[in-house]
């Protein structure tokens, strides 16, 4: 399919990058990137990209521990379909999902979040994780401290 005109054009000038929009035409020349909501970073890591430095520290982290087999079945980014009364009312991303052995060697299912002292007031979030406790029965781990910035 045939790109859009004005598809083309912001490409040409330079506005448009194969990774989003790249800066604002303005009548006193570009405007710099908008800095993130949060102050993350975005960083890569095995060929996935993070939201932020934290959440690609803890992955890391994660990948030791399923190396040495003290978790098991490590995703990232899984959606949970949140119902209430048959109808998916929103979805919550959890940064991390995996199984975890306790100490009589039973494995059980954790969904983890990494997140900032600002993030976490987030009130979209508080009620997320109210609304997967009450409508799934999951209680998200936080995590708070992760090295990585």
């Amino acid at each position: 399919m045939k790109d859009p005109d004005w598809l083309t054009q912001a490409r040409a000038e330079g506005r448009i990058t194969e990774t989003g929009v790249k800066m604002a035409a303005t009548s006193s020349g570009p405007e710099p990137v908008k800095e993130p909501k949060y102050r993350n970073q975005r960083t890569e890591c095995d060929g996935i990209t993070f939201d932020s430095k934290k959440e690609a520290a803890r992955y890391r982290e994660l990948k030791l521990m399923e190396k040495v087999g003290s978790i098991m079945w490590l995703k990232t980014q899984v959606p949970h379909p949140i119902e209430v009364n048959n109808q998916v009312v929103c979805r919550y991303y959890a940064d991390f999902t995996y199984m975890e052995r306790d100490e009589a060697g039973v494995w059980w299912p954790v969904v983890e979040d990494v997140k900032s002292a600002i993030t976490r007031k987030n009130p979209v979030y508080r009620l997320k994780r109210r609304l997967m406790k009450a409508a799934l029965g999951i209680t998200i781990r936080e995590i708070y401290n992760t090295k990585g910035g």
